[in-house]
């Protein structure tokens, strides 16, 4: 796979070559993100066009992706990332259709184990001044082991009658989607043309821009434009059996017919959601602010995609207990999505500054204590994660090194509680008021770009320069340097911090007790998943996991439910999963 290949070839991303680790790898990584090859030093992707037809018979995406990128003066190749995909052919073009196209020579490189396996393009002739652009066309098809995207049968549907599929292309996973430049350190508008099996719908992380009958019978596609610059983990596909109803002036809800309704129903209230957001930090910069109730087996919560929030299903509570959920994926419409950590090493500037804004925004809609109470639940996630990893695990840190480490293997709940502990530190100890103006300050110093950690302290010192001087300044630097816990107690009452300890200290309950919680307040029987999470926990893992760590057999039956239900995870959850059970 080392030789160049030309237009008449087909180079497999995820060749049977050897797996190459990062310390021998030929490719250098990215100067500001160590999961990705892009040579963003020398040529920087600025616009992404996708022509792709989805094939449910075949599982797959296949087209072609056009990029506008920007080269530096003496720049001769261009290094995207991929990751199992079918490359077809590379050319360079005058506009997105391909006109005038001219085959450029392309070496897919050995795969690396964790960050997938570059393709370096070849220029004709280097770039001769630092205007210099060029459009590359690569036509390519997605595998059956791309990792960003799953295939449902109908049988896995609310409807149980058509197909769907959907993307996830968080952390380093759009490689596996398309061809692209895969960091967070770099950012770009799309557009796109995404054709489907009629009757079935496409959406995307962009603004609709009508569809039509495709030239294929039978067939339909649907154009999109993003014309605010995003990273490309934030690029998505959904395409089913969608309908929608509008619920506010700036949001639709889409979902399959069966629970459009009461998809609706949960989330009519959004718009206060935004409008209490835009009064905390800005105006809302991405137009309309839709949300998409996805099929069961999504594997989080929710996904920040701009213009197209994807939701669990789990949320369907029936009473809009768990609508906050919401607030946290809007808040990454400042945090995250308009600025941006510039490697995974920073992600608590996208995650620790969400949960600050989410919580800031809680306390407008419902009042103060109740960010309190949140921050509490999360301190307690917090602690378990750090338990998990091990206090002295490198992955507690607030800043990552992320040598050689794939992002997934350190996502935990580190970034987003410990960035919040310390920005809510950081406004204890200056004041909410003026903790309030550098907040908007920030993000609209910030927006549209990407940043690191020294940046956000660079900043931070600046604007209390500014704000207080100098001398005042050099006192906040040593106050900051521990956090007291009476700083964190004086904001709780000591009846909350009681109910807190004994919730978490509490020994395993009678059977009698809990059969007569159950009737009293028919936990079994309730619609929010929180809470039945909260309940089985008490209800059954107290008496499983003796069982689980002392007989072998039950580590065996672990493995054989995965076995059984692996398919109908997505290709991420099933992932960590088989890393948990050790297969």
């Amino acid at each position: 796979m080392l030789a160049k290949r030309h237009m008449s070839n087909t180079a497999m991303t995820d060749s049977t070559t050897t797996t190459a680790a990062t310390a021998t790898y030929p490719v250098p990584l990215c100067p500001d993100d160590s999961t990705s090859f892009a040579n963003t030093a020398a040529a920087r992707t600025t616009h992404v066009h996708l022509d792709l037809t989805a094939d449910f018979a075949a599982k797959l995406l296949q087209g072609s992706v056009t990029l506008t990128v920007d080269l530096a003066k003496g720049a001769s190749q261009v290094i995207l990332d991929s990751s199992f995909l079918d490359i077809h052919s590379v050319f360079q073009v005058n506009d997105n259709q391909g006109a005038n196209a001219t085959p450029l020579a392309y070496t897919v490189k050995p795969r690396h184990d964790k960050f997938g396996a570059p393709i370096v393009i070849d220029l004709p002739t280097p770039a001769l001044d630092e205007s210099s652009s060029v459009k590359i066309r690569v036509a390519y098809a997605t595998t059956n082991k791309c990792t960003a995207g799953q295939w449902l049968t109908p049988s896995q549907t609310v409807g149980k009658v058509h197909p769907y599929f959907f993307t996830q292309c968080q952390a380093i996973h759009a490689r596996s989607l398309l061809p692209v430049q895969d960091t967070p350190s770099l950012k770009i508008t799309y557009s796109a043309t995404i054709t489907v099996p009629e009757p079935l719908r496409a959406l995307m992380s962009a603004h609709r821009k009508g569809d039509e009958p495709a030239a294929k019978p039978g067939f339909r596609s649907f154009h999109f434009d993003q014309p605010t610059s995003i990273p490309s983990y934030l690029i998505a596909i959904a395409i089913g059996n969608i309908d929608g109803i509008q619920v506010g002036p700036r949001t639709t809800v889409f979902s399959e017919p069966e629970v459009v309704k009461a998809a609706a129903e949960e989330f009519k209230d959004t718009e206060k959601i935004i409008q209490a957001g835009e009064e905390i930090v800005m105006k809302y910069e991405w137009g309309n602010y839709d949300l998409l109730v996805l099929p069961s087996s999504f594997p989080y919560g929710g996904m920040e995609n701009p213009c197209l929030t994807y939701v669990t299903p789990t949320l369907l509570a029936g009473d809009k207990s768990l609508v906050d959920v919401i607030v946290h994926e809007f808040a990454h419409s400042y945090a995250g999505n308009l600025a941006t950590t510039k490697s995974w090493a920073d992600f608590w500037l996208n995650e620790g500054w969400c949960v600050f804004l989410e919580r800031k925004i809680i306390a407008a809609l419902h009042g103060e204590p109740h960010r309190q109470f949140n921050a509490r639940i999360g301190e307690k996630a917090l602690k378990e994660s750090v338990n998990l990893f091990g206090h002295d695990n490198p992955y507690t840190c607030l800043c990552v090194k992320m040598h050689n480490v794939d992002p997934d293997d350190s996502f935990s709940s580190v970034p987003y509680e410990k960035g919040f502990a310390f920005l809510y530190h950081l406004e204890q100890l200056i004041g909410e008021t003026t903790f309030a103006a550098f907040t908007k300050a920030y993000f609209k110093t910030f927006a549209g770009k990407s940043i690191d950690t020294n940046d956000f302290q660079t900043f931070l010192f600046q604007f209390l320069d500014h704000y207080f001087g100098p001398e005042k300044v050099d006192d906040l630097k040593k106050k900051a340097r521990e956090l007291p816990a009476d700083e964190v107690k004086k904001h709780f009452s000591e009846q909350d911090i009681q109910a807190f300890s004994a919730l978490q200290k509490a020994r395993p309950l009678p059977h009698s007790h809990l059969a007569h919680m159950d009737a009293v307040y028919h936990l079994t029987s309730a619609r929010n998943c929180e809470i039945r999470f909260r309940w089985h926990l008490i209800a059954c893992v107290r008496t499983m996991r003796p069982f689980t760590r002392n007989m072998p057999a039950a580590r065996d039956m672990a493995v054989e439910t995965f076995d059984k239900l692996k398919d109908g995870y997505h290709p991420i959850c099933a992932m960590l999963v088989k890393k948990d059970l050790g297969v």
